[in-house]
């Protein structure tokens, strides 16, 4: 057992070390320059220079991905060019919002889930062990961005019943940000439960 978690944890790795790499030079391999973007096109070539190497962009690629690896093993994961504020500032609040989503979407994929298998194995063969079986299957294949429009058109703008965003007003009651969670939370539990 223990040696099958080591294996796990050492491809677990491999693969981050692979995904900063493709990610890293995917962004170096885009056409532009960093300093000739944040201080625009009619800025001189010797301002753009200048803020290139304050950037650090002008050293070599490995120099480069080195310094950004170090970063991230150090919590630090830089500035944004566009914003001139910490990453971390955008990062951070963005994953609380996403795994509050996730874990709502838990909430209510796993009961229907299990009230479905267990619905569906005591009418196994019957008619309502069909539906139940070609439904959850049939929603595992719609993309989420398909039917998460399809719901927004529906619910959002047509109906006029649940908010089109899923960011509710800062300070809002826990009911109100549970509202805003419902439209995003239905596709993603729809495409998990023929799983």
């Amino acid at each position: 057992m223990l040696l099958y978690v080591l294996k796990r944890l050492g491809l677990a790795l491999v693969t981050l070390v692979l995904l900063s790499l493709i990610i890293f030079f995917a962004g170096q391999v885009l056409p532009g320059n960093a300093g000739r973007a944040i201080l625009g096109p009619f800025a001189s070539q010797q301002a753009v220079v200048a803020l290139d190497h304050k950037l650090g962009v002008d050293r070599s690629l490995i120099a480069q991905y080195w310094s950004w690896v170090s970063g991230i093993v150090q919590g630090k994961l830089g500035t944004s060019y566009q914003f001139q504020a910490p990453v971390s500032s955008f990062l951070w609040p963005a994953l609380g919002r996403s795994l509050k989503l996730a874990a709502f979407a838990f909430v209510i994929v796993v009961p229907l889930s299990i009230f479905g298998g267990i619905v569906a194995a005591l009418n196994r063969g019957r008619v309502v062990d069909r539906v139940i079986s070609t439904t959850s299957l049939s929603l595992s294949t719609v993309p989420e961005f398909v039917s998460g429009v399809v719901l927004i058109v529906l619910f959002a703008i047509g109906l006029k019943i649940l908010p089109v965003t899923a960011n509710p007003p800062s300070g809002s009651p826990f009911l109100t940000q549970l509202k805003y969670l419902i439209l995003p939370a239905i596709p993603l539990s729809s495409s998990s439960s023929g799983t």
